[in-house]
């Protein structure tokens, strides 16, 4: 009788865990352990125990400034695995492939958004040009600067947003880049507006990048695509270039379950 009453108690607590990981949201990034409770409906000494395995092991973080916890850096390590699994990756890397053979002399990517920082992270990149310098999949990039950050802030619901704001590192990496606040703000809803987002040479100067959102069924921006160019040696005009990325992103969505919202013909 002691094993399977064993067996049921480890099951029941697991449940109790992910329960806890799951009471965290956009909306509310951080809970106390009073929060917790009331979500998960568990005492507070069985939660209390249960925060200090999830937090020993890195699913979860304590604030040292107001006690309150926040998903931690190996949830994202495993939704990360997630993302660059069937759903996602082998879905997005064909159309990089792709993308990356119709502008030849440039590079395609895959990103989201850092969990912990207003940090873009690298998850594929492509390209045909043997003589670019690409950064390691996995690397951290600014989001404010990157044509992908921009996409990937501008798809944030609006508390998460000014959540990642009110915390933001701006560096001005160009003359191009845009260090003010104020400014972002405008910029990324000009970005929301058309859909798109361009970094011209706001993170290294003679680089131009598009970038487009990633939706998935429910129409929430879980990742971007963005090609990246050399300006000297484009061979197709900006015009062009956002066209054939808008289909990209717009073949991956589909993918995922996305249905383009139906618009009525104009009288």
């Amino acid at each position: 009788m002691g094993p399977p009453n064993d067996l049921n108690y480890r099951i029941r607590t697991l449940d109790r865990a992910l329960n806890i990981l799951e009471a965290f949201t956009f909306e509310q990034p951080e809970l106390d352990l009073d929060a917790i409770c009331r979500h998960t409906q568990l005492p507070k000494s069985t939660a209390f125990k249960i925060l200090a395995v999830l937090q020993a092991r890195g699913y979860v973080e304590k604030s040292e400034s107001n006690g309150k916890y926040r998903i931690g850096f190996q949830a994202y390590e495993v939704g990360n695995r997630y993302l660059a699994g069937l759903t996602v990756f082998e879905v997005v890397h064909p159309v990089l492939k792709d993308l990356a053979a119709r502008f030849p002399t440039s590079s395609a990517h895959l990103a989201v958004l850092s969990p912990t920082e207003t940090r873009i992270v690298y998850l594929d990149i492509v390209s045909l040009n043997i003589y670019l310098s690409l950064v390691p999949v996995g690397s951290h990039y600014p989001a404010h600067s990157t044509a992908l950050g921009k996409c990937l802030l501008a798809g944030l619901p609006e508390p998460e947003l000014e959540r990642r704001l009110a915390h933001i590192s701006m560096p001005r990496l160009t003359p191009n880049t845009i260090t003010d606040l104020g400014a972002l703000r405008e910029h990324l809803a000009q970005v929301r507006s058309q859909g798109y987002s361009i970094d011209n040479e706001e993170t290294a100067l003679g680089y131009l990048c598009v970038a487009f959102p990633i939706l998935d069924r429910r129409g929430a921006t879980i990742a971007a695509i963005s090609t990246s160019h050399v300006k000297e040696l484009m061979q197709d005009d900006l015009p062009t270039v956002i066209a054939e990325m808008r289909q990209a992103a717009a073949k991956i969505s589909r993918s995922l379950g996305y249905v383009e919202p139906f618009l009525p013909a104009e009288a």
